[in-house]
């Protein structure tokens, strides 16, 4: 709703306070029901920034770079964060190093993990801009081309953008109507209607198997750990192992994702299948004795984590890049909404499905109880591999596309259901009237 209004800065820069605010709140709650009132208005501050951050991000960026301006952003600076998180609840329950909570305790650990927000904030409020792409696509050329002159001049390249500059708006295709509907109107509407259910579909399965994996181990281990005798230092060791996955894999995705023949679909497909494969390696293990080591453990858990993560960053991109300039922020928050279902339905799931083995028999009811779970994840991980591939849309090495029309041109012809789409409506937009937008103009 506020990219529609061209608020997107705004969104950005107001979530990123109250992300602060409520973050450090939380540190000084009094009791429970204050906590999780507090914890709900810090997740939904965090929505603020997404689906704006990552559209802004993708339209300022130019097609050679900006997939991997995305993966630098969002995934490997996401991928350290956490793995610091993880050092740092390690630290605070090691009773080696703090003893009692006498260095620290939850509350600062709160503090702390606010702390990176606040030098994010000012930087956001010297950097952060109004996309020129949007603004141009909606009309407001003269503002683009402002905007665009101050960013030359803040990087030193005034000459090759000079003040007054004229701005071309890019072609808007459709009927008169068409072309006064919001972001949100147009979703409801084919091609785009199908591309939106597809990616959420997709991102539920792919954020489901993620945050379903960040929870299910924990719980895992401490089963695994009460009937091998393991120690708090062993299973703390085997989590922190586990999270340093997601920066290999940012890395692996930073490559794949422009090379030839792989791209963007295929990095989340072949992502979401290696995890699916992993859980079922994972799953044969949890019943095999021989293999039921913590070795065993950590291999299985770092390639599952990190095709899981790779599939959820990578698929952020994809979502970001296919759909057209005229609704793109609209439909990675559609999409994005979806994923935070899916993140928060599995810790309900996982914890249905995994019982407290501290507590249980160890017999064959207790060893399948991993099962049922991962191979839960296996299946979702697959149904969200054989949704883009279904969607059959490969944006590596194109433009981003501006309207309806030129995001159905980038759908590969096959028996896909996009390419089924696409020849259903190929004929529909032969009839639409292409607006003038003025004749050619340095830009």
């Amino acid at each position: 709703w506020g990219s529609h209004w061209g608020w997107r800065k705004p969104v950005i820069l107001w979530g990123a306070a109250t992300l602060i605010a409520t973050g450090m709140a939380c540190a000084w709650a009094d009791n429970f029901a204050q906590l999780l009132t507090l914890r709900a208005l810090l997740g939904f501050t965090l929505g603020f920034n997404d689906a704006a951050s990552t559209a802004m991000t993708l339209e300022a960026v130019p097609s050679k770079y900006r997939g991997k301006a995305v993966l630098v952003v969002q995934g490997i600076g996401g991928a350290v964060g956490k793995i610091l998180v993880a050092v740092l609840a390690d630290a605070l329950y090691d009773h080696a190093y703090n003893p009692g909570y006498e260095r620290f305790g939850w509350r600062t650990f709160l503090c702390i993990c606010t702390l990176p927000c606040i030098p994010a904030l000012l930087l956001g409020l010297y950097v952060t801009n109004e996309s020129p792409r949007w603004l141009a696509v909606h009309g407001r050329t003269e503002e683009a081309s402002q905007l665009l002159h101050n960013l030359a001049l803040r990087n030193g390249t005034a000459d090759k953008f000079p003040k007054g500059t004229r701005v071309l708006q890019p072609d808007r295709w459709g009927e008169a109507e068409d072309l006064q509907l919001s972001s949100l109107e147009r979703l409801t509407k084919e091609p785009m209607h199908t591309m939106v259910i597809l990616t959420s579909g997709a991102m539920v399965c792919a954020n489901f198997v993620y945050f379903g994996l960040l929870f299910a181990l924990p719980v895992y281990i401490e089963g695994a750990g009460y009937e091998a005798r393991w120690t708090r230092d062993q299973k703390s060791t085997i989590l922190v192992i586990v999270a340093m996955a997601e920066a290999p894999a940012m890395w692996f995705g930073f490559g794949s994702i422009d090379w030839k023949d792989v791209g963007r679909s295929k990095t989340v497909v072949w992502s979401l299948v290696g995890a699916a494969v992993c859980c079922l390696v994972f799953n044969f293990q949890a019943l095999a004795p021989v293999l039921h080591t913590s070795g065993a453990i950590v291999v299985t858990q770092f390639l599952a984590r990190g095709f899981a993560s790779a599939s959820v960053i990578t698929l952020k991109i994809y979502c970001g890049e296919i759909f057209p300039t005229l609704a793109r922020a609209a439909a990675v928050a559609v999409a994005q909404s979806w994923a935070r279902i899916g993140a928060a339905l599995s810790p309900v799931v996982v914890g249905f499905l995994l019982v407290d083995w501290s507590q249980g028999e160890y017999g064959m009811w207790t060893k399948l109880q991993p099962l049922r779970v991962f191979m839960l994840f296996s299946i979702f991980a697959a149904v969200g591999a054989f949704l883009i591939h279904e969607l059959g849309i490969e944006p590596q090495g194109s433009t981003l596309p501006d309207n309806e029309r030129q995001a159905l041109d980038r759908v590969q012809d096959g028996s896909s259901l996009g390419g089924n789409i696409k020849k259903a409506l190929s004929g529909s937009f032969e009839g639409w009237d292409e607006v003038p937008t003025g004749s050619p103009a340095k830009a």
